[in-house]
């Protein structure tokens, strides 16, 4: 019975795989690396330069955190995760769903606009619409939430429909390109791809990036490429989309 249901599981992530077009040129022996969405662009690029140095190509399979994690519970046949939010990470250790965890890099907070804005300071922010990640659902939402609050900001904002909270960073995007908002609160990563003005705010806090090797991890490539994630041109790839690094003092 036992034999049946790790069949119709393998199964069905199998389709469900081949139904996202996530199955490519790697195969499952290489390893499966569930990446959050948001910073899945810098996971592919270290995953270029780890093939580049010798490693093997990975299958990525790229969706927000919490339903990756949720998969993970369920059996999904993942090697790693790299998660931009912590806090699903420590549940599935929680769940006994991994053998080793380590903060890789760390998420900052950023001012997105595509027209140049003033400042990100409470004078200059009070003068705009903004389309914030709601912190109900969303880590990155929290910390807008607490930049916002330590400006005397947000209580306001709400009341005065200024700032508008929505699913996530790609609903906050298109909320100022729809023009309902005029810049959003959105993590740097996300702010660097879409280009135009951007913002860092340094005094936000920051969000752990974990890597986390699952209890169901087969594949060496996988553990190979999750050490690569220290290395110093991967490194040099985390900074280059804005994430701060354990122990850099800058």
């Amino acid at each position: 019975m036992k034999t049946m249901q790790k069949g119709v599981s393998f199964l069905l992530f199998a389709v469900i795989f081949a139904g996202l077009g996530l199955v490519g040129p790697a195969g499952a022996e290489d390893g499966v690396v569930a990446v959050s969405a948001g910073i899945s662009p810098c996971v592919e690029e270290i995953m270029s330069a780890f093939v580049t140095s010798g490693g093997q190509a990975l299958t990525l399979v790229k969706e927000a955190t919490g339903p990756l994690a949720r998969q993970i519970d369920q059996g999904a046949p993942y090697d790693l995760l790299i998660a931009a939010d912590p806090e699903w990470p420590e549940w599935l250790v929680e769940r006994g769903h991994s053998r080793d965890s380590r903060v890789c890099a760390l998420g900052m907070l950023a001012l997105w606009s595509p027209e140049p804005v003033k400042g990100i300071g409470a004078r200059e922010l009070s003068a705009l619409t903004l389309a914030v990640p709601n912190p109900e659902f969303t880590s990155y939402g929290k910390l807008a939430q607490g930049y916002l609050e330590g400006l005397g900001l947000w209580e306001k904002g709400l009341k005065e429909k200024r700032i508008l909270l929505c699913g996530g960073a790609p609903q906050c995007v298109a909320a100022v390109r729809a023009g309902t908002a005029k810049a959003a609160l959105v993590p740097l990563t996300t702010a660097i791809r879409m280009g135009k003005e951007v913002k860092e705010i340094r005094n936000a806090g920051a969000l752990r990036t974990i890597v986390l090797v699952t209890d169901r991890v087969s594949s060496p490539n996988a553990l190979a490429f999750k050490s690569f994630l220290f290395r110093e041109k991967a490194r040099s790839i985390w900074k280059k989309w804005g994430f701060g690094l354990p122990g850099d003092d800058a």
